[in-house]
């Protein structure tokens, strides 16, 4: 996904650990992004402070 998002990104990698809930890294030229996920819901509020002010369209944030 992410090398289909932007040219510069072409070369991006992603590791996961299949044995945590979830944990990986994607990387790109000098960036590295870690993720960390739980097998758990996440609070209604806290996506909503989250994604509302980002600069995306609607259909991308629903």
């Amino acid at each position: 996904m992410l090398r289909n998002y932007h040219s510069s990104m072409k070369q991006a990698t992603c590791e996961l650990v299949p044995e945590l809930d979830f944990f990986g890294l994607a990387g790109w030229g000098k960036h590295v992004i870690s993720m960390v996920g739980f097998k758990t819901p996440y609070p209604q509020e806290s996506i909503e402070q989250c994604v509302a002010p980002a600069h995306y369209p609607q259909e991308v944030k629903e």
